[in-house]
């Protein structure tokens, strides 16, 4: 007979998720504890590490040697009592009660201790005639005068367990149950047959490898002719982002040649209408002083004349 010893350690709350952090032998009772949790992981997994309880009846188990990968929470979010012990609490929504567990098991040989019983009958027959015919028949009948069974309780019904022996409950019986069925089970991850799925055979074969190698170049070419695509792309935007720019740095420049052009022409204006002013200014001038000095000398011819006249009559 094998027996389990097992040690277990709370060692917090931590967090589940689809993924499973505890991932093997999910055990769902509704009269789930935690030490019920702890002896089927060890039932499981011969090397059980960890146990959690999970949602007051559910239980999960994992070999892994240690706890990196746990995100650990607050204590107060496994906060759902188990459902065979009030007293003690078995996880939350989404949430693990973990125990490090480690699981001893012991062989125990029992004595080959034979029962001898005694048992003494006798047969008797008795004839019936049925009512509608004229035959007889002979039934055997079974009348018990003495049973002696050595460590064994004297009784006639077939559910007798030893004497020194104890009667279990329903739900004993079926948690009992689920355990071995758990046990019987296999992960068929952990099986050779599906890891066998997921890698191909080895094949030392150098035309195997040449294939091999052919066919990673074929898969690799619509990568790389998306990706020279998109370099070619970029290269030509930014030729086109280069040319934009170098045609606004020359347009910006003529305009700013045009406005200093436009600028010096104004004031070059600006100044022949000024010495125009000026030059009016001076031939307004002049033609008042060509019209004075008119006026001067035809007054001056005036007098002559006059003083002539004068001069002619006194002679």
């Amino acid at each position: 007979m094998e027996a389990y010893g097992i040690k277990k350690l709370y060692i917090g709350c931590y967090r589940d998720n689809d993924e499973r952090a505890l991932p093997y032998g999910k055990l769902d009772v509704n009269t789930m504890t935690n030490d019920m949790c702890a002896s089927h992981c060890c039932s499981f997994l011969d090397d059980a590490t960890f146990s959690g309880t999970e949602q007051w009846r559910q239980c999960f188990c994992t070999n892994v040697t240690h706890t990196d990968n746990f995100v650990r929470t607050e204590s107060i979010d496994c906060d759902m009592p188990c459902g065979g012990n009030s007293k003690d609490m078995c996880g939350g929504s989404w949430r693990l009660s973990v125990y490090r567990i480690e699981c001893s098991s012991t062989t125990t040989t029992l004595p080959d201790t034979r029962h001898i019983s005694t048992l003494i009958t006798d047969i008797t027959t008795e004839t019936t005639k049925p009512a509608s015919l004229e035959s007889t028949t002979d039934k055997p009948q079974l009348d018990l005068e003495a049973a002696v069974a050595s460590n064994y309780s004297v009784c006639s019904c077939a559910d007798c367990l030893p004497s020194n022996k104890t009667l279990w409950t329903k739900e004993e019986i079926t948690d009992r149950v689920i355990l071995l069925k758990n046990k019987l089970l296999i992960n068929k991850k952990e099986t050779s047959l599906y890891k066998n799925t997921k890698r191909s055979a080895y094949d030392s074969r150098k035309s195997a490898r040449n294939l091999g190698i052919f066919g990673i170049i074929v898969m690799m070419l619509p990568v790389i002719f998306v990706i020279a695509i998109d370099i070619i792309s970029l290269l030509t935007l930014q030729s086109i982002r280069t040319g934009n720019r170098n045609t606004v740095t020359r347009l910006s420049r003529k305009f700013a040649d045009a406005k200093e052009s436009s600028e010096f022409d104004r004031k070059e204006m600006l100044a022949t209408y000024d010495n125009l002013k000026q030059k009016k200014k001076l031939l307004d001038t002049l033609s008042e002083s060509i019209v004075n000095a008119s006026e001067t000398e035809g007054y001056r011819e005036h007098d002559l004349e006059a003083f002539w006249k004068i001069e002619g009559k006194g002679n």
